[in-house]
């Protein structure tokens, strides 16, 4: 078994212009095992100023975190474990949406997640 400890994990959404319907949905898988006690969203620019939003799903697709829509072209942080603890089972999956076709420019999205546990 691998034991518990202090990691990080980058995720990065990528949209291409155009982008349109489910296409403006995207997720990523985490093994993760553990307590989220930060994750860091990084919005790009895009040429349409669409906001980002994340947001965190258990394994049976409930929603147990939303991150509300935020705004192109600046960084957020999320703080956890405050008030509310966020804990991952292993098969959880972060999402983001964007609000609209980014333009030509397109749009990149990325999620470092801080967390106390295992990685798979």
């Amino acid at each position: 078994m691998k034991p518990k400890r202090w990691l990080r994990k980058k995720v990065t959404f990528t949209f291409a212009n155009g982008a349109a319907g489910a296409g403006l949905i995207q997720s990523e898988a985490l093994s993760l095992e553990g307590e989220i006690l930060h994750i860091h969203q990084r919005n790009g620019a895009n040429t349409n100023a669409q906001t980002a939003q994340l947001t965190l799903e258990d394994q049976d697709d409930f929603q147990m975190w939303d991150g509300t829509a935020k705004a192109e072209n600046a960084n957020y942080d999320h703080e956890f474990g405050v008030t509310i603890r966020r804990i991952l089972s292993g098969k959880n999956t972060l999402k983001c949406t964007i609000s609209g076709d980014p333009g030509a420019s397109g749009y990149t999205v990325t999620a470092v997640i801080y967390f106390v546990g295992r990685d798979g």
